[in-house]
């Protein structure tokens, strides 16, 4: 019985789906056809917000994109600091190609989902 072991710290749960939405991305979302906003807010919920660097940086900007059969291209401003809420501060559309942009960079909310 050579197993190593590969975890030695116990992964908490309890900030995993706590977040804030600014009232104008509130504002935003609601003026979006609601298969939109449900799978914006299906993508808010599975980030797992203790993987962002709150050492470095307070504020990020991340791609989205909810996939539907036409999808539909974002970018949102994250505000994280240690031992707070993260809130979603600021939300516009994007295109196809700024969205890439993000993939490249690994800046999107994919790149820090807790359910992958």
């Amino acid at each position: 019985m050579d197993l190593k072991l590969r975890f030695t710290e116990e992964i908490s749960t309890d900030r995993l789906d706590k977040f804030i939405i600014s009232f104008s991305v509130a504002s935003y979302i609601s003026t979006l056809p609601r298969d939109v906003q449900l799978g914006m807010v299906s993508l808010f919920s599975k980030v797992n917000y203790d993987l962002f660097d709150t050492v470095i940086e307070d504020y990020y900007i991340l791609g989205g994109v909810v996939k539907l059969e036409n999808p539909f291209f974002f970018s949102i401003v994250l505000a994280i600091k240690e031992d707070t809420t993260p809130i979603y501060l600021d939300i516009e559309s994007s295109h196809l190609d700024e969205y890439l942009d993000y993939v490249k960079a690994k800046e999107t909310l994919r790149n820090y989902d807790r359910t992958n």
